[in-house]
């Protein structure tokens, strides 16, 4: 085991117990080897040599035990949660179901990098990525309604992409923050990593220019992902309590775009994928902390006249009734109007018609948006 550093250098040979995986799988790669070059000095690389792939014997270091401790991320998760409820914003988990590859682009002596949490040393998406999945799904084609172009500006603020439709300079729109605030998604327990490969049969083609064909060595090409099964929470939150109408229908999108775009690198070929869990449904002990951390207030939090984000529940007492839980736990019926026919888990914007202290609401429908606005077209295909 092989670094690239004067000698002598007391580096750990091995990942340490409790240490951050992150840091050392950038910063500490011990499998360099020296070659001949040009037959008169010696060059650091990391070749393969005598059936041995020091890359995927890198890659196996972080793959042996988890990433993360667990105390930390469940206090993380804590945190942020409680966060996001006082500011009237929503969070989530969701699992993979899909490996997850992040980062691929980032400089790295293996050829792919890795995104990691600076101080929690586990994989996660910042949330610019969250922010920009969220958009991507909303202008992929796919979503249920044509957004009007102020509402997309409002939620997403300033566009200055050259080429895009939405480029606010074309459009005359003022600069302006967006009105949903996306934070880091982060993993809620300590994360399982797997190794992958990906192998190009015709690097001569793409580099060269040479004529594809089935004499060209294929290239394998070891890569780090997150396992399948391993949970993260999402959290979004309003930029003002009045923007929280915003946050329902943001949430609303990156549910969608988690389900059928994926996120992070090679999404194309269905890495990134997610589906959607309930907290409560979570055993862990980490879930179990990170929920009493947020735990829910001892009343309901919202006024009468509020609009805000409502997820779709089973009726806690089994009656049948068509139950919807507001940000802060407390939850209610539709007493006015019908309620929208949502399954459970999907999340839809209601009005506080009135509260009842210490039990929880009576829900209405707000105002409708214009026709104009929306427009029905086809789901993605299962």
């Amino acid at each position: 085991m092989k670094r690239p550093l004067y000698q002598p250098n007391t580096g750990p040979a091995d990942l340490p117990p409790a240490a951050n995986t992150g840091l050392w799988f950038d910063k500490f790669c011990n499998r360099w080897g020296q070659f001949e070059d040009n037959g008169r000095q010696q060059s650091w690389s990391l070749k393969s040599k005598q059936g041995e792939n020091p890359k995927l014997a890198w890659i196996k270091t972080v793959t042996g035990q988890k990433s993360g401790d667990s105390g930390l991320l469940a206090e993380h998760a804590g945190r942020i949660a409680t966060l996001v409820r006082d500011l009237g914003g929503q969070f989530f988990h969701f699992k993979t179901i899909s490996p997850l590859a992040t980062g691929l682009g980032r400089e790295h002596p293996i050829e792919n990098g890795f995104v990691w949490h600076p101080s929690l040393g586990v994989p996660y998406l910042p949330g610019s990525s969250v922010k920009g999945l969220a958009r991507a799904w909303v202008e992929s084609g796919w979503i249920e309604e044509t957004v009007d172009p102020f509402k997309f500006h409002r939620i997403f603020g300033s566009d200055y992409r050259k080429g895009s439709c939405q480029d606010d300079a074309h459009r005359g729109f003022a600069p302006q923050s967006g009105t949903v605030i996306f934070l880091d998604a982060l993993p809620v327990a300590p994360v399982q990593l797997k190794a992958d490969v990906m192998t190009p049969h015709y690097g001569d083609y793409y580099e060269k220019g040479a004529v594809p064909g089935d004499w060209l060595n294929p290239n394998p090409i070891p890569f780090l992902t997150v396992g399948l099964d391993q949970h993260f929470q999402f959290a979004l939150s309003p930029r003002t309590p009045a923007d929280a109408a915003d946050v329902a229908t943001s949430t609303s999108w990156l549910e969608e775009a988690l389900k059928w775009l994926g996120a992070g690198a090679k999404t194309a070929v269905g890495y990134g994928r997610f589906a959607k869990t309930d907290p409560a449904d979570d055993t862990s002990d980490q879930s179990k902390t990170s929920q009493s951390v947020g735990a829910r207030p001892s009343g309901p939090q919202y006024n009468t006249g509020q609009h805000v984000a409502a997820r779709r529940v089973d009726d806690p007492k089994g009656k049948g009734r068509v139950w919807f839980q507001a940000g802060d736990g407390f939850g209610g019926v539709v007493t006015s109007g019908s309620p929208p026919p949502l399954e459970i888990g999907q999340t839809v914007e209601l009005e506080i018609a009135n509260v009842n202290q210490g039990i929880g609401y009576n829900f209405r429908l707000p105002r409708p948006a214009s026709s104009s606005q929306i427009h029905k077209s086809a789901r993605p295909p299962r």
